[in-house]
């Protein structure tokens, strides 16, 4: 795995990140002091995730069940079990790609929405990786506005 870069100053971190064009400055919270002083982008997540030896991730893949609890609520979710009494829209941005080795949802999301067809809205963004928003931020944004227009919303009480 490779070890987090570490930068001197929160100037330092920030500006190489917004070099890379990684950098938002809505994302200027999460750059943070790490254990040693030095700043980060996240520091210390990749242990919290259980993300910092590549032994741990597979093996957690492979066995969610020793897998910590927040390891094991993300890699078990089960949509079906989780809005099974769904009565609200649901808009499911799905991105698909060739690198989706674990993380393949078309086909549960698909059910989904054939389960609940007045409720879920299943959309699906080929060539896509995690970044729906960022990758595709027209259409993301076209998509979300087209959502809000068909649903109805109770009125307040």
């Amino acid at each position: 795995m490779a070890t987090q870069q570490m930068y001197p100053t929160l100037f330092d971190a920030f500006s190489n990140y917004q070099s890379q064009g990684k950098m938002r400055l809505s994302n200027f919270h999460s750059i943070n002091r790490s254990a040693t002083g030095q700043w980060a982008i996240n520091p210390g997540l990749d242990k919290w995730l259980g993300e910092d030896s590549w032994e741990l991730m597979t093996n957690y893949i492979l066995r969610p069940r020793e897998a910590p609890l927040f390891d094991y609520s993300t890699l078990m979710l089960e949509p079906t079990i989780v809005y099974r009494n769904l009565k609200v829209p649901l808009l499911i941005y799905d991105p698909v790609d060739s690198s989706d080795l674990f993380q393949d949802f078309e086909k549960g999301n698909r059910l989904l929405q054939q389960q609940h067809l007045k409720w879920v809205t299943h959309l699906i963004y080929e060539n896509t990786g995690h970044g729906v928003k960022f990758q595709h931020p027209a259409r993301f944004y076209n998509d979300l506005i087209s959502f809000l227009n068909r649903i109805k919303l109770p009125p307040n009480n």
